[in-house]
C-alpha cells in the first residue's frame, strides 16, 4: 500500500518526479531488507534463543546490543547515501530534473534512516519474544497513517513530502514499539545491560551479518 500509494501521489506531479522516485527505490528496498530481514532475523533469533533457555537477563542485554547495531547501521546508511547518492543515481541514469527529484526524496528518507532501523529492530525484538501481534498492528497502523500524510505533503511541497511522510511514520512506529519494549520486565534493558560485550554482538551478527 505504501509503495503503490507513494507511486500514485508522486506520479501526479509529473514524469520527472516519478522517475526520481524510481531511482531511489532500490536503495530503499536495501534499507528495508537489511534492517527488517537480514539483521532483523539475527535479532529475533538471538532474543528467542535467550528467552527459550530461560535467560531473561541475557535477552535484555541483547536488546541493548541490537539497538546499538541499529544506531550504527542507521548512521552508516545516512552517511553513505548522502555522500554517494548523487554518484549512484547518475550511474543509474539520473540527470537533470530527474536527478534533482531523486536527491530531494533520497536526502530526506536516508537522513532519517535511523527511524527505519529503530522501528524494524524493535519489531524484531518483539517478534523474538513471541509477540507477533504488536509489531504487526503497529506497522499496519503506520502504513495507514502514511497514506493520507504522504498524499497531503506531496501535493503541497512535492516529492520531498513523500520522504517526510516515510520518515515520520517510521518514527511513530519506533516510538510505539519502544514503549511496548520498555514496559516489558522481560525485555526492557536496565543501566547495567548497556555494558557492551563483543560476544553479544556476535550472537546477533552470526545470523544477521551472513544474511546481509
Amino acid at each position: 500500500l505504501v509503495s503503490v500509494g507513494d507511486t500514485y501521489f508522486v506520479g501526479r506531479l509529473g514524469t520527472a518526479p516519478l522517475a526520481g522516485l524510481a531511482l531511489v527505490f532500490p536503495l530503499i528496498m536495501l534499507l528495508q531488507m537489511t534492517s527488517a530481514g537480514a539483521m532483523g532475523g539475527g535479532v529475533s533469533s538471538a532474543i528467542a534463543r535467550a528467552l527459550g533457555s530461560g535467560n531473561a537477563a541475557l535477552a535484555r542485554k541483547l536488546v541493548a546490543h541490537a539497538l546499538v547495531i541499529a544506531l550504527a547501521m542507521g548512521c552508516a546508511f545516512t552517511f553513505l547515501v548522502l555522500l554517494l547518492g548523487p554518484v549512484l543515481y547518475r550511474l543509474l541514469g539520473g540527470s537533470g530534473e530527474t536527478l534533482g527529484n531523486a536527491l530531494s526524496y533520497s536526502n530526506i528518507v536516508f537522513g532519517g534512516a535511523l527511524t527505519v532501523w529503530a522501528a524494524n529492530t524493535l519489531s524484531s525484538v518483539l517478534r523474538g519474544s513471541g509477540n507477533m501481534f504488536a509489531p504487526a498492528l503497529t506497522l499496519i497502523g503506520a502504513a495507514l497513517v502514511h497514506l493520507p500524510l504522504s498524499a497531503t505533503l506531496t501535493a503541497r511541497i512535492g516529492i520531498a513530502g513523500a520522504g517526510m511522510a516515510y520518515v515520520t511514520t517510521f518514527g511513530i512506529a519506533a516510538l510505539v514499539m519502544a514503549l511496548i519494549v520498555w514496559r516489558s520486565s522481560t525485555l526492557a534493558p536496565g543501566r547495567e545491560d548497556w555494558r557492551l560485550e563483543w560476544r553479544l554482538f556476535r550472537e546477533i551478527l552470526r545470523v544477521g551479518a551472513i544474511s546481509v
